[in-house]
């Protein structure tokens, strides 16, 4: 598991290899390239695959080989999705392209690639809740998934390419409009799943939220988890989508990628209308972390990706072992009305305590905030990365002046500032009064009674200036009085 895995996607638009450094809960991307080859340019005019995408694709396949053969992975996934399954010549295609790469290839139907695209959501987002639409160059994917569950499914020829290739052979927006509406309607689970989340899979989707990232100075330039009100992304998606047939280059976006995004957009707006969610979501995770994920044990799908991301950033040393869970019995009389997200999102913090322990003390606070805001192994929403690097920025002394701190709070939700100051402040009295020790930290406690906070420790306890101030520091965040000293030899 914890040698190299290798990822091969032959798309209808673009071929990518992605390398992870091993199958895991939580695999982090070591290497990552792709080729346009566009092999579903001109499939439904000519049922074949574009004869200038397959030598691409081929010349493609030869180097990802090399690069899976030096890197020594343990093991190669390669899936091929819409066009090759529909092209006349797809399976000599395949054939061919199995003798380059050296590893065999799978042909997925659409259903299945509906399925591993939302294995992919759901395995960074355990609990989402609505439709996951993967659009890709030659078709789109839907799956309904409620509370991180799958349900129904479907796939629908209308991908970015095949829109693009009816508006270069003279089909105008509202027909295009029309075909995408045809094939929506005909869904009869859509409806059931209004109010809630849609979640966008594919790189033009990726190319929309970037726009709209740019645009409006988003602070925190990471797609994954971004996430618009259902209106704003609508908006986004009508002003983008009348250049379908004429595009333009987009600030920000290569040449290639600005041709789907119009197509993109209007097939956006059209699920809008008819799915009716709160929220559009953006996944970075698909069709590829969608595989790797439905070949871990079930036993390791069911650990929280959050939990095991922290877990992967947190530093280990000889003084201070995992002591999560003592953390969170330590900090819980501060959040004894916390609901149980909170207390997923508390003791992910928790395990990041000594994020930036080894850093110079000056400059902790920003490193700390900064790592876990970009950390690349913590896959959840933005708000909740925001909070997590609150808390950090407050253990580590930090302030709204502390430089990178206005991002953080920028990002940072108003319910969850005061919560995020509370627990910083918390483990950051953990960690004076018990110098990082576990079993220093059990010879001590928190108290709240009658909004007051009593400090627990043994005879002649861990006490001095540091101790002190930060205790005061955890009281006026708490909104509580400092009561009087308690002695608990126990």
């Amino acid at each position: 598991m914890l040698r190299p895995i290798a990822v091969v996607d032959i798309g209808s638009n673009t071929m990518r290899l992605v390398i992870y450094d091993g199958l895991k809960r939580v695999p982090l991307p070591t290497y990552n390239t792709k080729v346009t080859a566009r092999l579903g340019h001109g499939l439904g005019e000519t049922g074949r695959l574009h004869p200038g995408g397959i030598e691409l694709a081929l010349h493609g396949l030869a180097r990802f080989a090399r690069i899976i053969d030096g890197l020594e992975c343990q093991r190669v996934i390669a899936l091929a999705t819409a066009a090759t399954r529909i092209a006349e010549d797809g399976q000599a295609f395949i054939g061919a392209a199995e003798e380059r790469l050296g590893h065999p290839i799978r042909v997925i139907e659409g259903a299945e690639e509906a399925r591993l695209s939302a294995m992919g959501v759901i395995s960074a987002l355990p609990d989402a809740d609505g439709v996951v639409a993967d659009l890709g160059g030659g078709s789109l994917e839907l799956a309904a998934v409620r509370d991180g569950k799958l349900g129904a499914r479907i796939s629908l020829p209308i991908g970015a390419l095949t829109l693009m290739d009816l508006a270069e052979g003279g089909s105008d927006q509202r027909e295009t409009r029309r075909l995408i509406q045809d094939h929506l309607e005909g869904i009869d689970w859509l409806p059931d799943l209004a109010d809630r989340r849609l979640y966008l899979v594919g790189g033009a989707w990726r190319a929309l939220a970037k726009l709209h990232m740019d645009a409006s100075l988003y602070p925190l330039p990471l797609i994954q988890g971004y996430s618009l009100p259902a209106a704003v992304a609508r908006d986004v998606a009508r002003r983008l989508s009348p250049a379908l047939g004429e595009p333009e280059k987009l600030a920000g976006i290569s040449a290639r990628r600005s041709e789907t995004v119009p197509p993109a957009a209007l097939v956006l707006r059209r699920l809008i209308a008819n799915v009716k969610p709160n929220t559009v979501v953006f996944s970075a995770f698909g069709l590829r972390e969608g595989a790797l994920f439905d070949a871990l044990p079930e036993s390791v799908r069911a650990v929280d990706p959050l939990q095991a991301g922290a877990a992967r950033e947190a530093p280990e040393d000889d003084v201070r072992q995992d002591h999560t869970e003592l953390l969170m019995t330590w900090t819980a009389p501060l959040f004894v009305e916390e609901t149980q997200a909170q207390a997923r999102l508390r003791r992910a913090a928790c395990r990041l305590i000594d994020i930036a322990w080894f850093e110079h003390p000056a400059i902790r606070a920003e490193l700390a905030a900064r790592r876990v805001l970009w950390a690349h192994g913590i896959n959840a929403p933005h708000d909740e990365r925001a909070y997590l690097a609150a808390v950090l920025l407050h253990r580590y002394g930090g302030s709204r002046k502390t430089p990178g701190a206005a991002d953080v709070m920028a990002l940072l939700p108003e319910p969850l500032d005061a919560p995020a100051r509370i627990l910083g402040a918390a483990l950051r009295l953990a960690g004076k009064i018990s110098a990082r020790s576990p079993a220093l930290l059990e010879q001590t406690g928190l108290r709240v009674e009658d909004g007051k906070l009593d400090l627990l420790v043994p005879d002649e306890g861990p006490l001095d200036e540091g101790v002190a101030a930060r205790l005061e520091t955890l009281a006026k965040a708490s909104g509580l009085e400092l009561g009087p000293l308690s002695v608990d030899p126990g």
